[in-house]
């Protein structure tokens, strides 16, 4: 848009904009998808299904945002398991 305010270039309609942003979105979405089945195991994929489902109070994958609520033994113990749960994950996002 930039380009085309100082080309002094009319601006398409809002729906071609709007058609070609999304064909752009979904173009990018293929590619990112074609690439994760290219590298993900059966077992990956089961591990990130796992982080969807819902656990007791919240889904695995919010738990991984949350930051230990103080340096107790306990929180730091949760802290470890946690990192242990996800280093398969860790190690297939370095991957990807």
């Amino acid at each position: 848009m930039h380009y085309r305010t100082e080309q002094r270039v009319v601006v398409p309609g809002y729906t071609l904009m709007q058609d070609t942003v999304g064909q752009a979105l979904t173009h990018e979405q293929e590619r990112l998808s074609t690439i994760a089945s290219h590298y993900l195991s059966p077992s990956d994929v089961e591990n990130l299904h796992h982080l969807l489902e819902a656990s007791p109070g919240l889904y695995e994958i919010t738990q991984l945002k949350r930051e230990p609520r103080d340096c107790s033994a306990g929180e730091i113990k949760r802290a470890i398991q946690r990192g242990a749960q996800i280093y398969d994950l860790y190690s297939l996002a370095n991957k990807l």
